[in-house]
């Protein structure tokens, strides 16, 4: 069991150094775009989900909502 996760560990490490372009940079504070419609400003094109996950109620342990990350490959969305 220790040697899959260390495997996939390694291979999600690799994957992420390689994929990421020469001058990828983190984007600034202040974005143009933070806080708009994804619809309106054409970011939704493309998009995907990288990961979603479930919101919990931490006493009784019932979902009661989504949580999503998600990626816009468009140029002007970064």
């Amino acid at each position: 069991m220790w040697k899959r996760k260390a495997v996939t560990a390694l291979v999600l490490t690799g994957g992420l150094a390689l994929g990421l372009p020469a001058g990828a940079q983190a984007a600034p504070a202040h974005h143009p775009l933070e806080g708009t419609d994804p619809t309106e400003t054409g970011c939704n094109i493309g998009a995907y989900v990288v990961k979603s996950w479930d919101m919990r109620n931490a006493v009784y342990n019932e979902v009661q909502g989504l949580a999503q990350l998600v990626y816009s490959p468009g140029r002007r969305c970064a």
